[in-house]
């Protein structure tokens, strides 16, 4: 739950295969409106390690660019899907993948609510994207 505003109701990560630093990785993800939107937020797709060295990210509307999140309908299911490159650099190893929401104006983060309703930052903890040797 991003700010009772919408939800991600689950996600397809691929290819799921140990990666190369270069290559790229398609992170499809669900989303569903669950509130009025207060305005167009941009989705933040990240994976980064220790003091914060990202290994991939890349930050865009939904849907290619093209779907803002002021133009879905409550209760309405979203496909958005995301390609992401590995940095060149990136040392091999496991490392978190991330997705978080953000205002595409000033940038303020959407928070990630528990089941409780109580703030646990601003992006989720999907899973993980794995770099070969």
């Amino acid at each position: 739950n991003f700010g009772n505003e919408i939800q991600l109701v689950g996600y397809d990560l691929s290819p799921v295969e140990p990666l190369q630093a270069g290559d790229q990785f398609r992170l499809k993800l669900f989303w569903r409106a669950i509130g009025p939107a207060t305005g167009s937020h941009k989705v933040s797709v990240q994976s980064y390690y220790g003091n914060g060295t990202m290994v991939a990210q890349k930050d865009a509307l939904p849907v290619c660019d093209r779907e803002p999140t002021t133009t879905w309908d409550l209760g309405e299911t979203v496909i958005d899907i995301h390609d992401v490159t590995v940095n060149a650099d990136a040392p091999p190893g496991r490392y978190p993948l991330y997705v978080g929401l953000y205002h595409s104006e000033s940038g303020a983060p959407l928070p990630v609510l528990d089941t409780a309703g109580n703030p646990a930052g601003t992006q989720a903890l999907i899973g993980e994207i794995e770099i070969g040797e």
